[in-house]
């Protein structure tokens, strides 16, 4: 899940599924869904249909998920979400790539951009997990670099963490200095420590200035998973 605010209303993005219980009915059955509230301690509204659906004869016509939601300069809400392709073998499906779309209000209804983004073109499972934000008047975002052709970084259970940046918000590339934008290790006060997965980013602003990069985190692959929160120097 995501949030937004804007205008002193709470916006939650999240992804919504149905099935029986096997893995991948409820994966390819992926929407994203949004809810709003005046009150994030008081009632939530929740839109009865998803705001990104599949497209049958699109990059993204067999689910949709990961949503990742920033304001634009001229007020519009740009969304990136991971969208998966229905044009391979089924139940695993075809490409796993990035897809973005644009709103006038935050709960919809978004256009989506035919381009797909961030493609990995020597392998079909490019990046997921978005998270975009706006700053000092370009975009940036970070994704799970599979394969870490663009980071150049690859870990064995989760890829590499991949930092792109975009005038637009459309046309997307590798930051030139820093296109890794982490690897799987921390400092902490007792010393450093390596991850089998440090994933899933998320950035918290304050006053419009990254503060926090939060991840999910898990040390072995197969135990325990945790979140943790990085602060950063701005």
């Amino acid at each position: 899940m995501v949030y937004l605010v804007s205008g002193g209303r709470v916006y939650l993005y999240f992804m919504m599924n149905y099935g029986r219980g096997e893995f991948w009915e409820h994966r390819n059955r992926q929407r994203i869904g949004a809810a709003y509230t005046d009150d994030p301690e008081g009632e939530w509204t929740r839109l009865p249909d998803p705001v990104i659906d599949i497209t049958p004869d699109g990059f993204d016509s067999l689910m949709t998920s990961n949503p990742a939601v920033t304001e634009m300069r001229d007020g519009r809400f740009l969304m990136l979400y991971k969208a998966v392709s229905a044009e391979g073998p089924l139940p695993r499906g075809g490409s796993v790539i990035i897809g973005a779309a644009a709103a006038d209000s935050p709960l919809g209804p978004f256009v989506k951009y035919e381009k797909p983004q961030f493609v990995n073109p020597s392998d079909p499972w490019s990046v997921e997990d978005p998270c975009v934000w706006a700053e000092d008047g370009r975009f940036y975002a970070l994704v799970k670099d599979f394969h870490g052709h663009f980071t150049g970084v690859k870990y064995v259970w989760s890829g590499s963490t991949a930092l792109f940046v975009s005038e637009n918000g459309l046309d997307w590339s590798p930051d030139q200095e820093h296109p890794l934008a982490y690897r799987n290790e921390l400092e902490f006060d007792n010393g450093p420590a390596s991850f089998a997965r440090l994933e899933r980013p998320q950035i918290y602003l304050e006053n419009g200035k990254p503060r926090f990069l939060l991840c999910a985190c898990r040390f072995e692959q197969d135990v325990d998973a945790y979140n943790v929160k990085i602060p950063l120097k701005y």
